[in-house]
């Protein structure tokens, strides 16, 4: 495959293009788990499915509250894929962080690792949609999804930070 630059070719199509032509290369390791080429380009995929699904539109903002740091960046380029802006929520936040974050960024919707977990509960306590990543994260196909159009100049993740308050702004 040619490493070209390519201004048309977002991150997610070139993972994409990658778990076509070299899907059994590894593309993410941590820790906890590892996906090749074609397993990532899958995930996204799936993710991107899931939003699409699930009603979100172009330029929204939807949290990703995974544990696995692999899944999570699937669900991240899902998010991206779909047209959606990625809002990468910590491990550790305190009810109260979570749901300050979650007003403070607009999200409309969450994606958590299971049903009945604190993030989900948090998350609907304050009408936010949740999305269980289970079996998008999970289960093979694919590395097509209908994708939302954007471009170069569109947002993809939106990054609050506590500063020296501790309070995520």
């Amino acid at each position: 495959m040619s490493t070209d630059f390519r201004p048309n070719l977002t991150l997610a199509n070139a993972v994409n293009q990658w778990g076509r032509f070299e899907s059994s290369r590894s593309a993410v390791a941590t820790a906890n788990s590892s996906f090749t080429y074609g397993d990532l380009a899958d995930k996204i995929a799936n993710v991107a499915q899931l939003l699409l699904a699930a009603k979100i539109m172009p330029g929204d903002v939807v949290a990703v509250a995974l544990d696995d740091d692999a899944e999570a960046i699937a669900a991240w380029l899902g998010a991206w894929r779909a047209g959606a802006q990625f809002l990468p929520m910590r491990k550790v936040f305190s009810e109260q962080q979570f749901k300050s974050v979650l007003t403070r960024s607009g999200a409309v919707a969450t994606i958590v690792q299971g049903a009945d977990t604190q993030q989900e509960r948090w998350a609907r306590d304050l009408g936010v949609q949740v999305l269980v990543a289970g079996s998008a994260i999970t289960k093979r196909g694919k590395h097509e999804a209908h994708v939302s159009p954007f471009g170069h100049d569109d947002v993809c993740c939106v990054l609050l930070t506590s500063g020296s308050t501790s309070e995520p702004e």
